[in-house]
């Protein structure tokens, strides 16, 4: 009798601990799938940012090789989150292209411009060189 307790009580906790396992991984972010993300820039992101992320124009951020965290939380920042009466960022145009992803697009995406190369750019305005640098090195606290 002994033993059938033992043996139903490792039973019982490896069920257990399977569960767990299972809901850990539930909890864990989904992979990116950066071919899928070259697909939704291609389509979505590439008039403005370009294919690969590194825009032609001045009005519009390279988003080439910058981290994916980043890119994915300023593309939430444009929807409008449960329990909040607006986006954090108000933007027209990018509020209706962050609408039509999912989060696994989002992911997606966002690995896609990671993986690319920045090309080198220049600043228009030399004064503004030593601010740049400031907030590159130091951020901006609030």
């Amino acid at each position: 009798m002994n033993r059938l307790f033992k043996s139903l009580m490792v039973l019982q906790v490896a069920a257990g601990l399977s569960g767990w396992v299972v809901e850990a991984r539930a909890a864990d972010p989904a992979k990116p799938d950066v071919n899928r993300g070259q697909a939704i820039a291609a389509q979505v992101c590439a008039s403005c940012h370009g294919a690969d992320g590194n825009s032609a124009g001045g009005a519009y951020p390279k988003l080439a090789g910058q981290h994916p965290e980043y890119l994915v939380k300023q593309l939430k920042d444009f929807k409008t989150q449960p329990g909040a009466k607006q986006p954090a960022r108000n933007n027209a145009i990018m509020a209706g292209m962050a609408a039509a992803l999912s989060d696994q697009d989002m992911i997606n995406v966002a690995a896609y411009f990671a993986t690319q190369v920045p090309k080198p750019g220049y600043a228009h305005n030399k004064n503004t060189v030593p601010l740049g640098q400031k907030i590159y090195r130091g951020g901006i606290a609030d």
